[in-house]
């Protein structure tokens, strides 16, 4: 899985979405200024459509960069989906989709 992902991946068998942004600090963010924190990701419910539309951001979540964080983002998704399986459609492509970003982790 990559570290920085700019625009919505597809997670397969479900009509959920995740998306990596690096966050930029800035000198407006007293409160943050001090915070390790530096992606965010963000799981969003898809819309119908042939395009990766977002329909609503379901969870949100900090995480500081380090060689172990696409792992711990796999673990995130996999347990948010885990959670709340009333949006996976398909356990097979869901199982595929899974196994292709470990693979690509290693």
């Amino acid at each position: 899985m990559p570290y920085f992902v700019t625009e919505p991946v597809k997670i397969e068998g479900t009509s959920l979405g995740y998306s990596i942004y690096p966050y930029q600090f800035s000198f407006f963010d007293n409160f943050r200024a001090k915070e390790e924190n530096s992606v965010r990701l963000y799981i969003f419910e898809l819309k119908e459509s042939e395009f990766i539309e977002i329909e609503k951001p379901l969870f949100k979540k900090d995480f500081s960069i380090s060689m172990q964080n696409s792992v711990v983002i796999e673990e995130t998704l996999k347990k948010f989906v885990v959670e709340n399986e009333q949006y996976v459609k398909n356990i097979e492509d869901l199982q595929k989709f899974f196994s292709k970003t470990h693979e690509a982790s290693k």
